[in-house]
């Protein structure tokens, strides 16, 4: 850690995702042995550096760098692992969406990432986000804490670590989590739960049955259960390609705790947070 490190404005559930999925590729990528160093540092950005990046300001940034020793990556390769559903690993040990929530948060939060990797000399990847000068200052700018509430949420997600931190996201505002990993396990928890469940939560696509095929079986059980659809993909992108139907209500992967609880209580028809 570097010393005196200045203050960034970031969902911590996000940093906790953003560190979780860097260390784990880089994991992967040492097949038996390896050193995963991480990193942080005060940087600043000038004009250049950012002009490289999508809609970022020059200034004060800290970095996040998550460094192995493993295999490496090829230009090529590193061209397209910020691409959704993009992976390298084999079928079944990787659902290609890590690396893009990563993109996707530290974007999200006017941020940027780096990558520099060489086959078999390692890869360094590195999280930009800028200096949050009004906490610096002693101003905590919009306090104000998400409403949540007390009722149950049925949680399907296939990719494990975004079920673990949004189920970690829902039970810290108050709600009962029933969650899987199994779109085709939905109906069998919603049956247990004896009618309590008054909002399901669906990844949009999902190994053997879509968001939207979930939400149908569970609506024979709750004709009248809200859904609430969740994907990386941008929601342009998933209405075009049919995956979901106009009017459902519909969460942007990834998504601070603000975002997660104004959709949830939208969704369930009670006050947004928007």
């Amino acid at each position: 850690p570097a010393d005196a490190l200045w203050t960034v404005r970031a969902d911590p559930t996000q940093i906790n995702q953003v560190l979780t999925n860097l260390c784990a590729n880089a994991r992967d990528a040492m097949a038996r042995a390896g050193r995963i160093e991480v990193r942080t540092a005060n940087v600043l950005v000038d004009a250049q550096v950012a002009g490289a990046h999508a809609d970022v300001v020059p200034g004060e940034f800290v970095a996040v760098a998550v460094q192995d020793t493993g295999c490496g990556m090829d230009a090529q390769t590193v061209a397209h692992i910020f691409e959704p559903f993009f992976t390298t690993k084999q079928e079944g040990q990787g659902t290609g969406l890590g690396l893009s929530t990563v993109y996707g948060v530290a974007h999200q939060n006017g941020g940027f990432v780096t990558v520099e990797s060489a086959v078999g000399a390692g890869t360094t990847i590195t999280v930009f986000l800028p200096r949050d000068y009004g906490r610096a200052a002693g101003n905590e700018g919009d306090a104000s804490a998400p409403v949540g509430g007390a009722e149950a949420v049925l949680l399907v997600e296939d990719e494990e670590v975004v079920l673990q931190v949004t189920t970690r996201m829902l039970e810290a505002l108050g709600y009962t989590v029933l969650a899987t990993s199994q779109p085709m396990e939905a109906a069998d928890l919603m049956r247990g739960a004896e009618g309590t469940v008054c909002l399901a939560l669906l990844d949009v696509v999902m190994p053997k049955l879509t968001g939207v095929e979930v939400a149908a079986r569970l609506r024979e059980l709750n004709p009248a259960l809200p859904c609430l659809f969740m994907s990386a993909y941008p929601s342009d992108i998933v209405n075009n390609r049919g995956l979901l139907e106009p009017g459902m209500h519909f969460l942007q992967k990834p998504f601070t705790s603000h975002e997660l609880a104004a959709r949830v209580r939208a969704s369930m028809g009670g006050v947004s947070g928007h």
